[in-house]
């Protein structure tokens, strides 16, 4: 009987042995799980700060891009009003071309008649001298 309950104990501590060795390999395999997810989580940590400055960085270039555009907006806006302001005064100055031709071509005209009635005049007078003379 002693025998046979030496070799029962010897049997449990060899299934002893055998679990503490599971035990063992499980509590190794849970470690280097543990390893895993804390790398997995720094490099989801990584992931998510490198996604911010992206998005950081995205919104500033996003802001910078809306104040060129405004910017330029507000440039085409002032050299429209520069090209308006160009297109009223050469209208201004054809109204004042026209009304100078107009004038001038009155001036014309008025030199015109004056010089005719000069000549006129000065027949008359030519008239007159040639018969003065032929009194004389």
């Amino acid at each position: 009987e002693l025998a046979t309950a030496k070799e029962a104990a010897a049997t449990a501590e060899s299934a002893l042995a055998a679990e503490k060795a599971e035990l063992a390999a499980a509590k190794e395999a849970a470690a280097a799980s543990v390893a895993e997810l804390a790398t997995a989580n720094e490099a989801a940590a990584t992931a998510e700060s490198a996604l911010a400055a992206e998005r950081a960085s995205a919104a500033d270039a996003t802001a910078q891009l809306m104040a060129e555009l405004a910017s330029a907006k507000a440039e085409l806006a002032m050299a429209e009003k520069a090209a308006s302001d160009i297109a009223a005064g050469l209208a201004l100055a054809k109204e004042a071309t026209a009304t100078a031709e107009f004038a001038l071509a009155a001036e014309e005209a008025s030199a015109a008649d004056v010089k005719a009635a000069l000549e006129i005049e000065l027949a008359w007078v030519n008239a007159e001298l040639a018969t003065a003379k032929e009194a004389v």
